[in-house]
């Protein structure tokens, strides 16, 4: 149960560390997946490495120049999508409206909501992300581990070359027409808005 809270007792949501690591366990409606989430503020980029339920592992690795690369190495897949808004920022929860205070997977939680993108969970004591869900698509965060500073090795951010054929973007496969990969316009929540 929500405990709400007066304005009065508002309590500033989180900024996310520049570098970190995550793993979390990733429900769309019953579609089951663990996602490694890499996020390198300094170096414009962000990756979820998804390890769908029984199937493939789904590479989503997003660019600060709003270039966005949806690939399966094993099938040698891949989709590039040019998004209109760019990376979140470390401060991306500026704004957001504080809800009151839950327990979530036995976590005290402070909780926030961002008009009707996100609602975000974060322990009390230590401030670290416990749960999110995206209320556009429905899709829920479960936060196992948060590791702050931990930097993924360059290599790794390497799309394939499948990316960068002239027919990349007509590739497909069943990695790649999962719902969870939308291609739907974003809005402009605590994103960077920069030019391109």
């Amino acid at each position: 149960m929500l405990t709400s809270r007066s304005q009065d007792e508002y309590v500033q949501p989180p900024i996310w560390p520049e570098q970190f690591h995550s793993v979390m366990l990733q429900n769309r409606s019953g579609s089951l997946a663990l996602v490694d989430l890499w996020y390198d503020w300094p170096a414009q980029r962000n990756l979820n490495l998804i390890q769908n339920q029984q199937a493939g592992t789904l590479w989503d690795i997003e660019w600060g120049n709003r270039t966005s690369y949806y690939f399966d190495r094993e099938a040698n897949t891949c989709k590039t999508i040019t998004m209109p808004v760019g990376l979140l920022t470390p401060n991306w929860l500026s704004e957001a409206e504080y809800v009151g205070q839950q327990t979530v997977d036995n976590h005290l939680c402070n909780v926030w909501k961002k008009e009707a993108f996100i609602i975000y969970w974060a322990d009390v004591k230590t401030g670290k992300p416990v749960k999110w869900i995206f209320e556009w698509t429905g899709a829920t965060f479960e936060i196992l581990t948060w590791s702050e500073g931990e930097v993924l090795e360059d290599e790794q951010w390497q799309a394939p070359a499948a990316c960068f054929s002239s027919n990349a973007a007509e590739l497909s496969g069943a990695l790649l027409d999962d719902p969870g990969v939308s291609t739907s316009p974003l809005p402009k929540f605590g994103m960077n808005v920069a030019a391109a």
